[in-house]
């Protein structure tokens, strides 16, 4: 009888059931051909290989909104024990349809530990429904909706003056005990959402690590982002490239990680300033050789 990785005997579950119930999936998201053969064999393989690991890896096998409802319900009907603490579910085409079922996973398996689903066309409802269920209780510490590759594969969690998954998102910077990476690269947040994020920072006790490169978000933007790091209680780590942050944005920046750190700004002096912020060293009295008499 194999062992798990949490040194519990256990058994391997039964999935006989899955390839029957997935055949209504196959045809419309796996498509035809040996091709898609290939990738429903491996998708069933992954299937039956997670309670070994505790890792499902499915990136890029083609799932879609059915499949994907499918294999949340085949988790869920997994022991506890056996259910993936890490999911990676990246470039796929699971859409909010999708995230909606990811979002019912995660509130009934708070073992979860890590999601990644980039690049799978999620929407701000299906972005919605997962930043709401990382509000109950539940053990993600790391989170992954970042985008690239085709637009038509991003995922945006935010348009325009509709921010209601950025709203559910700063609540959960706050109130979360375990989130500690968070990675929203080319999600369309732009400066708008980025102050609304930069006020939940200060309040966020485990995020460590915060990537948001792509995001449009200027100089402002930028700006907002980093009053609210410079006042985070566990922050590490900030991402902004690639924001169009400009001459403007990055002195903006430097502004306000000067004024958090407590430290007085260097002023122009013929010596480059510290690396560390720390104040330059009191000047020295003038060689007894050079004293004025």
């Amino acid at each position: 009888v194999p062992e798990n990785v949490t040194g519990h005997m256990t058994v391997e579950p039964d999935i006989s059931g899955l390839s029957e119930r997935l055949l209504l999936a196959r045809r419309q998201y796996f498509g035809i051909g040996a091709q898609s053969d290939a990738r429903f064999r491996r998708f069933r393989s992954t299937i039956a290989a997670t309670w070994k690991t505790q890792t499902l890896d499915l990136t890029a096998a083609g799932l879609g909104p059915l499949a994907a409802d499918v294999l949340v319900e085949e988790l869920l009907g997994l022991p506890p024990s056996h259910r993936p603490w890490l999911l990676h579910l990246d470039r796929n085409m699971l859409g909010d349809a999708g995230a909606v079922a990811l979002a019912r996973l995660l509130r009934a398996s708070p073992t979860t530990q890590s999601l990644s689903a980039s690049s799978n066309c999620i929407g701000p409802r299906g972005a919605l429904e997962i930043f709401e269920a990382l509000l109950q209780d539940c053990s993600l510490t790391s989170l992954d909706l970042s985008s690239g590759g085709t637009p038509a594969e991003r995922n945006v969690i935010a348009r325009g003056h509709e921010r209601p998954a950025i709203t559910a998102l700063a609540k959960v910077l706050q109130r979360s005990p375990a989130l500690s990476i968070l990675r929203l690269g080319a999600t369309a947040i732009g400066p708008e959402a980025a102050a609304e994020l930069s006020a939940a920072l200060p309040l966020s006790s485990s995020l460590m690590e915060l990537s948001l490169p792509s995001n449009g978000l200027g100089p402002a933007g930028a700006a907002a982002i980093a009053e609210g790091a410079a006042h985070a209680q566990s922050l590490e780590t900030l991402n902004l490239t690639g924001n169009d942050i400009g001459d403007a944005g990055a002195a903006a920046i430097g502004e306000k990680l000067f004024a958090a750190s407590g430290v007085a700004r260097p002023e122009a002096t013929s010596r480059p300033p510290s690396p560390l912020l720390r104040p330059p060293s009191p000047s020295r009295p003038p060689s007894p050789s050079v004293r004025p008499t």
